[in-house]
């Protein structure tokens, strides 16, 4: 078993991945990657948080306490791996984003409409 030191020192260094993983999703870098690269960056986001949130219950938690909510958890990351496996890897992201390009084309092809 760990120490509350060693669990700490992995704890500042999973958020500190997680912190430049963010950054990279919010980059322009992160949008000129394939759907595909995408999912596998935010499943890596999720695993991330997870993980973080785990050793902060580790450390600050009560170990007499029944901890449910990685259950949450879990079922969150089956269905993201279901999503991808359905859609052959389409981004949730990117579907949404072309939906809305598909609106904007409908409301912009007819100039009498208005928005």
């Amino acid at each position: 078993m760990k120490t509350v030191e060693e669990l700490k020192k992995e704890q500042y260094e999973a958020k500190a991945k997680l912190h430049d993983l963010i950054e990279m999703i919010n980059s322009e870098e992160f949008y000129k990657l394939s759907a595909a690269e995408k999912g596998l960056i935010n499943q890596e986001r999720t695993g991330l948080e997870l993980y973080l949130s785990s050793l902060t219950k580790r450390v600050y938690g009560n170990p007499q306490e029944v901890d449910t909510s990685n259950m949450v958890w879990l079922s969150l990351l089956y269905g993201m791996f279901n999503w991808n496996s359905a859609t052959s890897s389409v981004n949730s992201i990117d579907y949404l984003k072309e939906k809305l390009d598909k609106k904007d084309e409908e409301i912009y092809a007819f100039p009498e409409h208005t928005v």
